[in-house]
């Protein structure tokens, strides 16, 4: 048996560690997001996921007719093959009226302060702005207002533009 470390260290071996630079109007760049790339595999799908939530209007014992998920008879019978999710798994049977109302039914028993959701999954393409211009590093620079860090109380209070006496 692998010591727990060892483990956790096998698996992290592959991750591509990323830093995101910014290049400031004096040329200086400034970090504004570090990350890990996981994969580089081109087939891989970005998924956005929307969750769809329901009130029981009318329950009865394993039937219940939800509200305020959908807004038109239409939306209903486009999204009835779509399992719905509770503390008991549902499904929809058939829209009521024109305004959204639907009739579903329920491995369990429903109660009022239950709410139904829905997942609905999207995939979504990412934007492409490749720029094959990669400009050259800038030497770093120390900043001349950050030099006073290490001095007295008193030194601080002097060299600080921002303190000025209250009116």
């Amino acid at each position: 048996m692998w010591p727990w470390w060892r483990q956790y260290m096998a698996q992290s071996h592959f991750l591509l560690h990323l830093c995101c630079f910014s290049k400031n109007s004096n040329g200086m760049h400034s970090l504004i997001a570090t990350g890990y790339l996981l994969s580089v595999d081109p087939d891989r799908m970005v998924i956005k996921r929307v969750v769809l939530s329901g009130h029981p209007f009318k329950i009865f014992t394993k039937m219940a007719v939800l509200h305020y998920m959908f807004f038109s008879r239409e939306d209903v019978l486009r999204f009835k093959p779509v399992k719905l999710r509770t503390k008991a798994a549902g499904d929809i049977k058939e829209p009521l009226g024109t305004h959204g109302h639907m009739k579903c039914s329920f491995d369990g028993k429903l109660k009022s302060q239950d709410t139904v959701l829905m997942n609905l999954y999207k995939r979504v393409f990412p934007k492409w702005t490749y720029d094959p211009y990669v400009p050259d590093p800038v030497p770093w620079m120390k900043k001349p207002h950050l030099n006073f860090i290490l001095c007295d109380c008193e030194d601080i209070i002097n060299k600080v533009p921002y303190n000025r006496p209250l009116v």
